[in-house]
């Protein structure tokens, strides 16, 4: 983890990198963490669907209906052809 850590200070735009820490921190049940991670792609690159696709997965794993199902609207606001 610290090694890709270091990898995305150095080449903040390196998005499969933060993705990728973002599943990880998800996986591990560290949500806070992967949602900022997220949010930072999101920052990068506001009208990309996959990001909202992949909060709306953040908020199903912690069991948050609600966020999870706005995150979903967000997705096909983006991309109506979405396919989830």
């Amino acid at each position: 983890a610290r090694t890709l850590r270091q990898i995305t200070i150095g080449e903040p735009c390196l998005i499969e990198v933060y993705m990728y820490r973002a599943m990880c921190h998800k996986e591990l049940g560290e949500f806070d963490e992967a949602l900022s991670l997220v949010d930072h792609l999101l920052a990068l690159s506001p009208d990309d669907a996959v990001g909202y696709a992949f909060k709306a997965d953040i908020y199903k794993a912690m069991g948050d209906d609600a966020r999870e199902r706005e995150m979903r609207d967000k997705v096909l606001a983006v991309d109506p052809d979405f396919k989830f």
